[in-house]
């Protein structure tokens, strides 16, 4: 069975070398994150009793088989001809990872490389994985990784997981048919893709309709799993012959398991977001944020390693990659409708007592999420956490529930995002409509209301229009000096200051109890804490990459309006927290069965009406 393709860099995916090899003198160490092999988690939840390594080799005149930082054999090769070799590591009494290094022959000047660990196991599960991805209008994206997967997945003969590999994109914007990339794809997939115009539910509605094409035919074409993933993700395709290798050879304990996937910041391709996150207190907790993965030290530290997880923290995977057994997916057992944001949250949580675990090179490429501003995302994040946090039923929750929308009000005015504080009450007031509501209601037409109520994100060519030309010259002074360190400060994960400079700048509102001081602008980033605004008359927020933001000022007029936000959704959160919450929990099997949401996206037995 193979388990893991050993992988190089390429300019299609990935180019950062150090994520695949060091090199090391005279030698070729492949331990990077990628081509590493994790050793406890295939012991824990795997039958697999021996590992072996298949290459084949030309150029190289010696190979070092390594456990952690420790020779295990150094063997002599022929660096004249391309030849195939098989290693055995001794697996059954190592543990922490196993790696390779290769010595480059003299004068040789094209070595070349190709290979894969595989596993022994006495008995294979029958495994078939249904990839449910959703996309709204982004053929470009959908485009490459269909063109990806094909090329490298269903025309690669050699592979066993082509024949047990099928993808079901949801397309929510419905216009995938017209494009002609697209289809010239399909035709070479051998009907391996296809492709399901659907309602625009969100992504909530997109993945769900993805799971119940795939218990409909679950008997038929004996699906056993289904893997979600986002559209606008880079992924290797190895990542699917790891997640077969690894499912096919399970123990019979943990065949509903839940394999999770990490994910790298695409704008810095080396640094995780998470390997693995946890909610809590209406806060998202990320396991492994900031590491850089280039750094051996790093991939193999215990947090990349551990098998197993805290259950109280009820770890759960981002929908950007995250493979649940269709044991799990059930026809009463579906997501919540929540049109987007925080369905992966409440469904990781709800299903948490299945055993969760993470394997390198499993998960993809994502844009930053600390990269962007939020738009429409106040409303969905709010409303549907609070749903969320509630689920738990923990005491205390409807202080925590005010405590939570007070910060985000806090936060909005102290960036002067005055719109956005509009949302957040209406968030809040959504939330306590309760769970009919949210049903009744047309997810796509609501959204495009909220749209309209967020601030609006702009080029800077187009912000620069209203400024005036000094200000427009400061922002871009502050803007490149910036950038001069944006990758240190990223990397820091610190958005900390000082206690006694928070707690003046909370005890003076950020300093509107004060006049606005001299400085024509601040140029503040997405990283930022809104306390960065301090006593500005206007702030402009931007996303370091795309140069995109929000030119905002100051307005009493507008503070004033909004503070009586503060009591007023207190009062109604004292009123009606509980009752609204107890509607949750009672119709939580009404919102999460098959017959609901078929009738949520129009759908008859034959697909759309």
């Amino acid at each position: 069975m193979r388990l893991q393709t050993i992988l190089l860099p390429t300019e299609e995916i990935c180019n950062v070398e150090e994520l695949y090899f060091h090199r090391r003198g005279a030698y070729l160490d492949f331990d990077g994150y990628f081509n590493l092999f994790q050793i406890a988690k295939r012991k824990r939840y795997t039958r697999i009793t021996g590992l072996k390594l298949s290459l084949e080799l030309e150029g190289y005149s010696e190979i070092r088989l390594m456990n952690n930082r420790k020779p295990i054999q150094r063997i002599s090769l022929d660096a004249d001809q391309l030849k195939h070799y098989e290693f055995e590591f001794p697996y059954r009494e190592s543990d922490g990872v196993f790696w390779f290094s290769l010595k480059q022959g003299s004068g040789t000047t094209n070595p070349f490389i190709q290979g894969y660990y595989k596993g022994v196991c006495q008995e294979e599960n029958p495994v078939n994985i249904v990839i449910d991805i959703c996309t709204y209008r982004r053929e470009a994206y959908v485009c490459r990784n269909m063109r990806s997967m094909v090329r490298r997945i269903y025309q690669n003969h050699d592979l066993e997981v082509r024949k047990h590999l099928q993808a079901f994109v949801i397309d929510n914007g419905q216009t995938l048919s017209k494009c002609e990339e697209l289809q010239e794809i399909l035709q070479t997939a051998e009907g391996k893709i296809r492709v399901f115009p659907n309602k625009n539910a969100g992504g909530a509605g997109g993945f769900t309709r993805g799971m119940i094409e795939a218990l409909q035919r679950k008997e038929a074409e004996g699906f056993t799993h289904i893997l979600l993933m986002d559209d606008d993700a880079v992924f290797d395709p190895d990542t699917f012959v790891r997640l077969h290798g690894f499912l096919a050879t399970l123990k019979p304990e943990y065949q509903d398991i839940t394999v999770g996937g990490n994910i790298i910041v695409e704008e810095f391709p080396y640094v995780q977001h998470a390997c693995g996150e946890w909610f809590e207190n209406y806060r998202i907790h990320a396991r492994g944020a900031g590491v850089d993965l280039r750094q051996y030290e790093n991939c193999t530290a215990s947090s990349e390693l551990e098998a197993e997880f805290d259950r109280t923290k009820k770890m759960y995977s981002g929908w950007w990659c995250c493979c649940y057994s269709l044991e799990v997916v059930r026809e009463d057992n579906l997501p919540i409708p929540f049109f987007i944001h925080c369905d992966d949250i409440e469904y990781g949580m709800r299903n948490a007592d299945r055993s969760i675990v993470f394997l390198n090179g499993i998960g993809a490429w994502h844009r930053g999420f600390d990269l962007t501003l939020s738009g429409t995302n106040i409303y969905y994040d709010l409303r549907n956490r609070m749903i969320t946090q509630g689920l738990e039923q923990l005491k205390g929750e409807k202080k925590r529930a005010k405590i939570y929308v007070w910060k985000i009000l806090t936060s909005m005015l102290f960036r002067y995002r005055y719109q956005d504080a509009e949302l957040v009450k209406q968030g809040t007031e959504d939330f306590l409509k309760g769970p009919q509501w949210l049903l009744a209601t047309d997810a796509d037409s609501y959204n495009g209301v909220i749209r309209s109520k967020a601030h609006k994100i702009q080029t800077m060519e187009a912000l620069q229009q209203q400024m005036s030309q000094q200000e427009a010259a400061v922002f871009e002074s502050q803007y490149q000096e910036y950038m001069k360190d944006f990758q240190e400060k990223f990397l820091s994960c610190d958005r900390t200051i000082r206690r006694w400079k928070f707690l003046w700048k909370l005890a003076t509102m950020n300093g509107w109890v004060f006049p606005h001081d001299r400085s024509l602008i601040a140029a503040i980033s997405s990283i930022d804490t809104p306390l960065e605004g301090y006593r500005k008359k206007k702030l402009l927020l931007f996303e370091p990459f795309t140069r995109k933001g929000m030119l905002l000022k100051k307005s009493y007029r507008r503070l004033f309006q909004i503070l009586p936000y503060y009591l007023q959704l207190s009062r109604r959160l004292n009123r009606e927290y509980e009752q609204i919450m107890s509607e949750y929990r009672s119709q939580l099997p009404k919102l999460t069965n098959m017959t609901t949401w078929k009738e949520y996206l129009g759908l008859t037995n034959e697909g759309l009406d």
